[in-house]
């Protein structure tokens, strides 16, 4: 270490000495946290229920299941450190008696609950090497788990990092001018994700809102769809589920399940940690007939095809069954919907919705068929992309897999096209590009040269208006 960052490390071990005189056993479980997700173990969740109660089993936080490091091994920083161990973390802010707190915290959190293979312990006070040792040993003699110790000394050396100063900065107080220098050839992050960072670091309040989920929504899905970012995706996720444990607005919980399912998938390369949440959402969206929000009904038809997508790719319990039931589901909502004669946009974005649904690939395929050596979700979306860019055909279509209902499709986008002359506001882009994407399995379709020109003939009329915008002369300007 530098002199700069011996210097720093010791105001740091001083300011964590500090805690117990403060009381502070919250502020150093978060941090302790922090710290965990990005040295340790990445898939740790705080635990809940009241600490003077025994609510958390004297457990501060558990590892959630994952398989990554098995099936996607170095993909990433989170699959790097994520555990397929069940991992407890504990801490304590005592300064006496170390040993003693720590054999009393074992007996707590593995006499009861769920068994426990690793227990990561913090301390803000030292503990001599031939102390933990021997705290190491009697572990895994008695209650056959493996423990590791930090103290103080351990914090302060990686709190001193550049990545993880900021929750000494936000926990123990110290000035952000002691921040250590950004290491040479760190990936560069735009600014507007940097002050978010900052800002949802250093936030004491707890989000619950929709503005709320707005505001994190940008941040965390430039984590899960850039490499430079992902580094922090784990506490993105973390912000998001607090989040989702705090609201009690149904639509900010059903958005909230949807961007946490999505970044756990794309992001960290596994859905099987948020199978429920996705459960949850479906089972909500599907059941109540009072939700109708357009948004939300979208969310539904794009978590269906990651859904299937992580089904081919053994990346969720969920079944082809359960995938099934929520698109028929889905559709005889949005039947429902249309038969209601809805205003004319609304119209249009239902008519998209439904042909997109009978556009999924067909979720009764043979499982069995399907490659073991598929690419990944993320590498599947970078091919297409590439693929579009350049003119050339979708790689995923060369096969041509079969689709849920190419007849409802096609039937439904031509009912689409002829109504788009109703709905001026309706932004027909995404489904023309869509059409243009799966041509390939469309072409042969007899409604495809029909449906073809009308597509093309809303989308030349919603690019002719936004030319005409673009030209024409400002107000402030005399012709």
């Amino acid at each position: 270490m530098s002199d700069d960052a011996v210097q720093l490390a010791g105001r740091i071990r001083f300011a964590l000495s500090t805690l117990g005189e403060s009381n502070s056993h919250h502020e150093f479980e978060a941090l302790c946290l922090g710290l965990a997700r990005r040295r340790i173990t990445s898939n740790l969740l705080p635990a809940t229920g009241p600490v003077s109660a025994g609510g958390d089993q004297g457990r501060d936080a558990e590892s959630h299941w994952s398989n990554i490091p098995r099936e996607l091994p170095g993909t990433s920083l989170f699959a790097s450190l994520a555990s397929t161990q069940k991992v407890v973390m504990a801490c304590t802010i005592q300064s006496t008696d170390i040993p003693g707190k720590i054999r009393k915290d074992l007996a707590s959190i593995c006499g009861q609950g769920t068994p426990v293979d690793r227990v990561i312990y913090f301390t803000v006070t030292a503990v001599p090497t031939r102390k933990r040792h021997d705290l190491i040993d009697e572990a895994a003699r008695t209650h056959q788990v493996d423990l590791d110790i930090w103290d103080a000394a351990a914090l302060a050396n990686h709190l001193a990092d550049y990545d993880l100063f900021y929750l000494a900065a936000q926990y123990l107080h110290l000035p952000s001018d002691l921040a250590p220098p950004l290491p040479e050839g760190a990936g560069e992050l735009p600014d507007w994700y940097v002050e978010a960072r900052q800002r949802w670091q250093t936030n004491d309040e707890p989000a619950r809102t929709l503005g709320d989920l707005v505001d994190l929504r940008a941040p965390l899905r430039h984590a899960t769809f850039h490499d430079e970012a992902r580094a922090d995706l784990p506490e993105w996720i973390g912000h998001a589920r607090a989040l989702l444990a705090a609201t009690t607005g149904e639509h900010t919980t059903l958005r909230a399940r949807y961007e946490i399912v999505v970044a756990t998938l794309r992001g960290l390369g596994d859905m099987h940690p948020t199978d429920q949440l996705a459960r949850d959402f479906f089972d909500t969206v599907t059941a109540d007939d009072t939700l109708t929000d357009p948004g939300i009904l979208e969310d539904a038809v794009v978590l269906l095809g990651y859904g299937y997508g992580a089904l081919i790719r053994n990346l969720t319990a969920l079944t082809a069954d359960d995938l099934r039931g929520w698109q028929s589901l889905l559709a005889d909502k949005i039947d429902r919907l249309l038969d209601a004669d809805p205003p004319a946009n609304a119209m249009a974005h239902l008519l998209a919705m439904r042909a997109r649904l009978a556009l999924h690939t067909d979720m009764t395929t043979d499982l069995a068929s399907v490659p073991e050596d598929l690419p990944t979700v993320a590498d599947v979306t970078t091919s297409v992309l590439a693929a579009v860019e350049a003119g050339e055909q979708i790689p995923a279509l060369q096969t041509g897999p079969p689709l849920t209902d190419l007849d409802t499709a096609m039937n439904t986008l031509l009912r689409l096209g002829r109504h788009l002359d109703n709905a001026p506001l309706f932004p027909i882009k995404h489904i023309a590009d869509l059409f243009d994407y799966l041509t390939p399995v469309l072409v042969d379709h007899p409604l495809y040269r029909e449906v073809r020109e009308l597509l093309d003939q809303a989308t030349d009329r919603v690019t002719g208006q936004a030319a005409r915008a673009a030209n024409a002369p400002s107000p402030a300007v005399t012709p």
